[in-house]
């Protein structure tokens, strides 16, 4: 499954271009940060607020086949784990790629995925 990554926010271009120009953990993103400044995207995915005129912190995972796949949505102080959401795309592309498996609670790339019969529960 190739994995297409891109970020949008309200901000506008020229805060994209700033903010991966001056913080170190932009600095070799190489996937689209996409202006939304008129809120467009964030209100047809339900994050947009009204009366900031921003969004909420969020990411959503959809599939190849358009399906959303993982959900997460935070307030605006609180960061998220660009790790953690890495980790959820292998652990997402390695299911895709092998039917019938899971990824466990904490499941890391190059980890075994488990089964996902009711004799499998509790086998990793």
């Amino acid at each position: 499954m190739d994995i297409e990554i891109l970020a949008v926010s309200t901000d506008t271009e020229f805060t994209h271009f700033m903010w991966k120009k001056k913080s170190p953990c932009l600095a070799d993103v190489d996937f689209p940060l996409c202006a939304d400044p008129s809120g467009a995207v964030s209100r047809n995915y339900g994050v947009w607020q009204a009366s900031s005129g921003l969004d909420h912190r969020a990411h959503f995972i959809i599939n190849p086949d358009g399906i959303i796949l993982a959900i997460e949505v935070v307030t605006a102080p609180l960061g998220r784990s660009v790790d953690e959401i890495l980790r959820q795309f292998a652990a997402l592309r390695a299911v895709r790629q092998n039917p019938g498996k899971a990824a466990p609670a904490n499941w890391q790339p190059g980890r075994e995925l488990i089964g996902t019969g009711t004799g499998d529960i509790g086998e990793l």
